[in-house]
């Protein structure tokens, strides 16, 4: 059905491939606003929404393409215990998606003007792009420049 790497005792998937369709990876999206958010976050979890790595594993066990795993995604009935970044890549489209617990922050599509996306554990589309984020972009311009 799909590739991915699996650490013995979890059941969510935090990278994978579903091969001549999709490939998808999950990043962390912490905002440390609140020092409760660990106790929101497990509320959320006893009340039945999913951690973002089951909802990656239902994408890649169900969907058949990439349209189709944008769209489970991006889902507003889809609760998450935390946010997440979900890098997505298809044949020929791309995109990240940002996602509070509730719903899309944002979604970032790649384009002829946007060939890549880097994303950090900061939200990239708010402008909060401190030196590690800074120095990757500047990385990835100079293999743009190449190519």
């Amino acid at each position: 059905m799909f590739e991915t790497v699996m650490f013995a005792g979890m059941t969510s998937v935090f990278t994978g491939i579903k091969p001549k369709a999709f490939a998808i990876s999950l990043n962390e999206r912490t905002k440390k606003v609140d020092e409760m958010e660990f106790v929101l976050n497990l509320e959320r979890l006893i009340s039945g929404f999913k951690h973002p790595g089951l909802l990656m594993r239902e994408v890649l066990t169900d969907c058949p393409d990439y349209a189709c795993a944008l769209s489970k995604i991006e889902d507003r009935q889809a609760y998450l215990v935390a946010g997440a970044y979900f890098i997505l890549a298809g044949l020929t489209d791309g995109a990240v998606i940002t996602r509070d617990a509730m719903t899309v922050i944002n979604e970032s599509p790649l384009s002829a003007t946007k060939p890549y996306i880097l994303q950090t554990n900061q939200d990239h589309f708010a402008g909060d792009c401190p030196i590690r984020c800074a120095k990757g972009n500047e990385r990835m311009q100079a293999i743009k420049n190449v190519t």
